[in-house]
């Protein structure tokens, strides 16, 4: 009979529509409206939960990602800070290199007075004195003031003029 029905519904179409009907051994079942929503109820309840665990997922890695937030500002104010210490070090590291280096040189000029007196007697004029050494005014008085062998007079034929004595 299927045979039949095929071969009249063949017999309308063109070449290329004709279809090849074969019987289907596949039982038909009939599905009641009150089943398949019961079926389609459960399959979202289902999405439902699947959605629901992925929340609370997300709502975890959220507050994670806060938190590490929170970390990390602070450590970027930890180093803020220790940037600014180092900054603070190495200035005090430079500055007391440089008072070492002013101490030195101090000394050195203390040794070369200590010697060009001795070479003149003891005695020598402030004023050629520094000529010699090739010192500032200011760099050479500031000398005298840390030199505990020099004793400083007026001298007596030009009193603004200084002569310079070993002690």
């Amino acid at each position: 009979m299927i045979e039949v029905a095929t071969a009249r519904i063949n017999s309308f179409a063109h070449a290329a529509q004709q279809v090849d009907a074969q019987p289907s051994e596949e039982s038909i079942f009939v599905l009641t409206a009150a089943k398949l929503q019961d079926i389609i109820t459960q399959a979202v309840q289902e999405a439902l939960e699947g959605h629901e665990s992925l929340y609370q997922t997300v709502q975890g890695q959220a507050r994670e990602i806060g938190a590490l937030n929170a970390k990390l500002e602070t450590m970027q104010k930890d180093m803020d800070c220790l940037a600014e210490n180092q900054f603070i070090q190495l200035k005090l590291i430079d500055a007391l290199r440089g008072i070492k280096t002013a101490t030195e040189v101090t000394k050195n000029r203390q040794d070369i007075l200590h010697a060009l007196l001795a070479a003149n007697n003891g005695k020598m004029l402030a004023r050629d004195a520094r000529k010699k050494m090739r010192v500032p005014k200011s760099s050479f008085c500031e000398l005298l003031k840390t030199c505990y062998f020099v004793e400083k007079r007026p001298y007596h034929l030009d009193p603004r003029q200084d002569v310079l004595l070993l002690k």
